[in-house]
């Protein structure tokens, strides 16, 4: 029922010490009244312990339809959910937040080791401040670990080691319609941290208008060896101005990068040290500013309309399907017929605007055009074509003027 709840912490465990766990189902009113509002409105509550959730032993629980707050870190174990040895609960239809970090808090909000959650329809959000960061929002270590988040917003975060999430020592992520959006870090690793063997796949995940004091990586490789990866389908890194801010290389070998019908802005050029990453890049993706609005959406001329696919896709021995709806529950493709975007949230446009991007000015003149194959360049002066290559250097002084024809958009 609608309340809060100053639960302490929740353990599930049979007896005092048993290393027994058992199995509950807890919701609120999400699910008896399908009440939306009821995620709001019932609210467990830490009561100032340094966790809400602590299970460490093998269980399949499902937690569904509250507020998670009240968590006050004290040390590296602190966590409002923390997960060890086999346990393998769900949560759904959460808000996590309102819960407090103490001196740059060692603990992260989610810690999971050597267990294999899934989290779905979850909110993370306004955890730290800018002087006063978390260690991570997630924590996923050990090579038994393989966390699954679907539909998961992480968003206003501060953190100052593992980045938003982290993938440690031979753990493996799954996100799936996941938003990174206004977060920040102020350590040297990114938004998105991969280290020594463990792998991170991103679905229709966008990331994006990230935030640090200095280094801005959205995604950092960190002692990579090992087949460290990074796995991209159907989705959306955000504009970067630097290299190394695309996919930060802290100078280990063997990080890999494999991606299908995503935006990468800076390609396979995107990294501090692009030659000691082996990319698997094909020519499904595009090489571009997403052009995304200030919340993760795409403008109305995103190069990622209709670049996604809703296949199939199969990576070595495995295969990813993409989800059928984006992060906001509309169907994909939108409209239907169409093909899906990448990213995310999913336009309502079956091809992207027809744009043009002028990213060069002075002798060197470029032009990039967005969303369509089919089209000639033409630079013009005093009249007369004097290039038509999509870059120009100009040999005289005056006014150029760029002539674009599309034979596929207006």
């Amino acid at each position: 029922m609608p309340g809060t709840y100053e639960e302490g912490e929740l353990d599930f465990e049979t007896s005092s010490n048993s290393g027994v766990y058992k199995s509950v189902y807890i919701a609120s009113d999400f699910i008896r009244l399908n009440n939306s509002s009821a995620i709001a409105s019932t609210v467990i509550d830490a009561d100032g312990e340094d966790k809400i959730f602590n299970i460490q032993g093998s269980n399949t629980s499902i937690i569904e339809g509250f507020t998670l707050t009240g968590m006050v870190t004290a040390n590296w174990e602190s966590s409002v959910i923390y997960l060890r040895n086999g346990a393998a609960p769900t949560f759904k239809n959460l808000v996590i937040k309102g819960n407090t970090e103490v001196n740059d808090a060692y603990g992260p909000i989610i810690n999971i080791r050597s267990a294999s959650p899934s989290f779905e329809d979850v909110l993370i959000e306004g955890h730290g401040s800018q002087n006063n960061t978390w260690r991570s929002m997630a924590y996923i270590s050990d090579n038994s670990s393989d966390g699954t988040f679907k539909n998961v917003t992480w968003k206003d975060n501060y953190a100052w080691d593992y980045g938003i999430i982290g993938v440690w020592s031979g753990a493996k992520a799954t996100l799936t319609n996941n938003l990174f959006i206004d977060n920040y870090h102020d350590h040297w690793r990114g938004i998105l941290n991969i280290h020594n063997s463990s792998s991170m796949t991103l679905i229709n995940t966008t990331v994006a208008n990230n935030i640090a004091t200095s280094e801005a990586q959205l995604v950092s490789f960190w002692d990579a060896s090992n087949n460290t990866q990074l796995t991209l389908i159907n989705s959306v890194l955000g504009n970067v101005t630097n290299p190394s801010f695309q996919i930060y290389n802290n100078g280990g070998n063997n990080a890999y990068v494999t991606a299908r019908n995503s935006i990468l802005p800076l390609g396979t050029s995107g990294s501090n040290q692009a030659s000691k990453i082996t990319w698997d890049v094909d020519a499904t993706n595009v090489f571009a500013d997403p052009q995304l609005d200030t919340d993760g959406t795409l403008k109305d001329n995103s190069p990622a309309i209709g670049i996604g696919t809703k296949q199939p896709v199969t990576i070595g021995s495995m295969t990813f399907t993409p989800p059928t709806t984006d992060l906001a529950g509309v169907t994909r493709p939108d409209p239907a017929g169409s093909n899906p975007d990448a990213g995310a949230y999913e336009s309502d446009k079956a091809q992207g605007d027809f744009d043009i991007l002028l990213s060069q000015c002075g002798y060197l003149l470029e032009i990039n055009v967005l969303n369509s194959n089919a089209y000639t360049v033409a630079w013009l002066f005093n009249g007369d074509t004097v290039s038509t290559d999509e870059s120009f250097i100009a040999n005289n002084l005056g006014t150029y003027s760029v002539s674009v024809s599309s034979t596929d958009r207006s």
